[in-house]
């Protein structure tokens, strides 16, 4: 330093000021919106925000913060109350009517907005799922939460009754079939599934990665919010009692083959599966993750699953075509005597489906497209 110019002393320079701006830290907002909110609300924006005057407190700094963030969870109605007793099994959920949401007409079966919504929904669930298993890797969701490993297989192998379903809708749409002609090739197929529907079901389980899926995802289990001039703007998810640990490509083929006519899914597959995948994506980044599979592989492995999406339409079929005054007893649902409800329900169906040609040829599109696809 040259001797002209002005020394300073270090231990003279004044520290600089303490205040509300210079303590709280960003990571401290953080911390404190996931404390309030949990891990799923994304900061987007903070400040602070003095409210004290000179005098008001002399033992520390008081302040706020105004936080802007966003919170996605998943759209399930809120749960107020569970009791979990044996064979005594009651739950409380939100009443969604009181905001607006109903169900779409599954008869029309839904369009593409309607669609999308759900898949959003769906990609959400899923992702949600893989980043929880992500945090705990030793530690398997399907082992953490034994429910989750009962799948439809599970049923198959050990309750007589869903066999019996099988048996009967399989036989409901041969008949179907061989009234309408030019469908000798699927019923010759459908000769097949019921010796090896343990082993069509297990296929659910192939590949990776494993996350939870809705088990049930269509028209009657979806509730849907409008717009005033009618357009579809938001969903909620209902009744996953039979949510399990499976493929993503076990929901979308449920929810394709079940809930929609040809002229909606056929042409729109890769669009569909296309955005489902971006949504999927999105979730998987927001928590510093990457998919673990590509769109190209989504598309191949909802192929090679596409046996059980046609098997879900074949026993969803008789129960799809009801009008609701025309609806079986459901109190029946669970027990042994669930199989006289689908039959009840396909007995009713016949008379409908001779009047509505719409309901017979979105049935028949199924089929349709499985010989095209060569997978029947």
């Amino acid at each position: 330093m040259a001797d002209d110019e002005p020394k300073v002393d270090a231990a003279m320079t004044p520290s600089p000021p303490v205040t509300p701006g210079s303590l709280v830290t960003e990571d401290h907002v953080r911390a404190a919106l996931t404390s309030d909110k949990g891990t799923a609300a994304q900061l987007t924006d903070w400040k602070v925000v003095d409210f004290t005057k000179k005098g008001d407190n002399y033992a520390c700094l008081v302040t706020s913060v105004e936080v802007k963030y966003e919170l996605d969870e998943i759209n399930v109605p809120k749960c107020f109350h569970a009791s979990l007793e044996e064979g005594k099994e009651v739950i409380f959920l939100e009443d969604l009517r009181a905001r607006g949401y109903k169900m779409a007409d599954r008869k029309q079966g839904l369009d593409k907005a309607h669609t999308t919504l759900v898949l959003r929904e769906l990609a959400r669930l899923h992702a949600a799922s893989l980043l929880l298993q992500n945090r705990t890797p030793g530690e398997h969701l399907g082992e953490k939460y034994h429910l989750l490993k009962i799948g439809l297989a599970y049923f198959f192998q050990n309750y007589d009754a869903m066999l019996n379903i099988i048996k009967d809708s399989v036989s409901f749409s041969q008949t179907l079939l061989k009234t309408v002609g030019g469908y000798e090739r699927v019923n010759s197929w459908m000769d097949t599934i019921l010796a090896n529907v343990v082993d069509i079901f297990e296929m659910l389980n192939c590949g990776e990665p494993k996350v939870v899926c809705h088990g049930d995802c269509w028209n009657n289990n979806l509730l849907f919010r409008y717009s005033e001039t009618g357009h579809p703007e938001d969903v909620m998810l209902l009744d996953l009692q039979l949510a399990n640990y499976s493929a993503p490509a076990a929901d979308l083929n449920y929810l394709l083959y079940t809930s929609m006519s040809g002229d909606v899914r056929k042409p729109n597959i890769e669009a569909f599966l296309g955005f489902y995948y971006t949504t999927f994506k999105d979730v998987m980044e927001a928590g510093g993750k990457t998919v673990p599979f590509t769109q190209q592989q989504l598309l191949k492995d909802f192929r090679e699953k596409n046996v059980t999406g046609t098997i879900f339409a074949i026993l969803s079929a008789p129960v799809m075509f009801l009008d609701a005054e025309d609806t079986v007893d459901s109190s029946k649902e669970c027990t042994e005597d669930l199989v006289e409800t689908f039959r009840e329900a396909r007995e009713k169906s016949w008379e409908i489906l001779d009047k509505d040609p719409h309901l017979k040829s979105r049935y028949l599109s199924v089929f349709d497209e499985m010989m095209e696809l060569g997978i029947v």
